[in-house]
C-alpha cells in the first residue's frame, strides 16, 4: 500500500471539502445580506431555486405569475431569451454579486412562442427567423 498516495488523496479531499465549506458560508452570507429581496417571495417559490454558491440562483419552471413575482422582488432590467416554449429571464446587474436567473418560465397565460420571419436591414434585405410571444387562444396558430 502507498501510504504517500493515502495521504495525497486525504490532502486533497480536505481541500475540496474546505472550497465546498467556503462556498456554502459565502452563499449563506449572501442570503443574510439579501435577505429583503428573498422576503417578498413566497416559499413555494424559494422552494423551486437551484443554488451556484458564488455564481447564480436560479428559478425554475415557475409560472408567469410566479415570474412576475420574482422579477418585482428583485426589481432592475431584466434580459428575456425564448427557449423552444419557454422564457429565460436574468437580471441585467448582478444582486450583490450574484446572477439572478428565471429559467423555463412559462409565457403569459393565453400565449405562446412562435417563430417569425422579420427582415434584417443590411446591404441588401434578408429576413430571419425569431421567436416572439403571441397571446390569444393557446389553440389558434
Amino acid at each position: 500500500m502507498n501510504i504517500d498516495k493515502l495521504i495525497e488523496q486525504s490532502q486533497a479531499d480536505i481541500e475540496r471539502y474546505y472550497r465546498y465549506i467556503k462556498e456554502q458560508n459565502q452563499h449563506m452570507m449572501w442570503l443574510r445580506r439579501n435577505r429583503q429581496y428573498l422576503e417578498r417571495l413566497p416559499d413555494s417559490l424559494l422552494d423551486k431555486t437551484d443554488h451556484s454558491p458564488g455564481f447564480r440562483i436560479d428559478f425554475n419552471h415557475l409560472t408567469h405569475a410566479e415570474t412576475i413575482q420574482v422579477i418585482r422582488a428583485f426589481g432592475g432590467k431584466w434580459d428575456k431569451k425564448y427557449d423552444e416554449d419557454k422564457i429565460n429571464y436574468t437580471r441585467r446587474d448582478e444582486v450583490d454579486g450574484l446572477i439572478i436567473r428565471v429559467w423555463q418560465g412559462e409565457p403569459p397565460p393565453f400565449c405562446k412562442i412562435v417563430e417569425v420571419e422579420v427582415e434584417v436591414p443590411a446591404q441588401a434585405a434578408t429576413t430571419k427567423k425569431v421567436k416572439k410571444v403571441v397571446c390569444g387562444h393557446v389553440g389558434s396558430a
